[in-house]
């Protein structure tokens, strides 16, 4: 059984479509293709758009991996929005799967030159990922 993933804001590539069942959840224009199993277009800066990205994972095979990206470079619109769907949207979304899967493997990626708000959702995420060690032992949460 192949394992799924499912990409926040975050592209797919040959590699990872060779190694997981991927479905994007965000944004961006991403067509469904032989990279992409499943696409959610949903902006998280929305409650409605968190919702609807939870009653996917609810309603579907809860993946085993995560990679979500902690830049938008297409975002348009004020840094509180940028934020909002970043770090409460990413948060809640976070809270739903590891309620599903504790075991899940999650990966926050950022790029060596994002912006000062990216480096600011980093952070917080860092702090937060320090907390959830020692209650959740077995979620693997990483940064690259």
């Amino acid at each position: 059984m192949t394992p799924s993933m499912l990409l926040i804001d975050c592209s797919p590539t040959p590699a990872l479509a060779a190694q997981y069942k991927i479905t994007y959840a965000g944004m961006a224009a991403i067509e469904e293709s032989e990279l992409v199993n499943d696409v959610v277009h949903v902006d998280l800066a929305t409650v409605e758009g968190q919702a609807r990205l939870m009653d996917w994972l609810r309603q579907n095979e809860v993946p085993s991996h995560v990679k979500c990206g902690l830049e938008s470079p297409d975002f348009e619109g004020a840094a509180a929005d940028f934020l909002q769907a970043k770090i409460v949207g990413v948060t809640r979304v976070l809270e739903a799967l590891l309620m599903l899967n504790s075991a899940v493997e999650w990966e926050f990626v950022i790029s060596p030159n994002a912006d000062i708000w990216a480096r600011s959702c980093e952070a917080y995420f860092k702090t937060l990922v320090q907390g959830l060690s020692a209650e959740l032992p077995h979620t693997k949460i990483t940064f690259g």
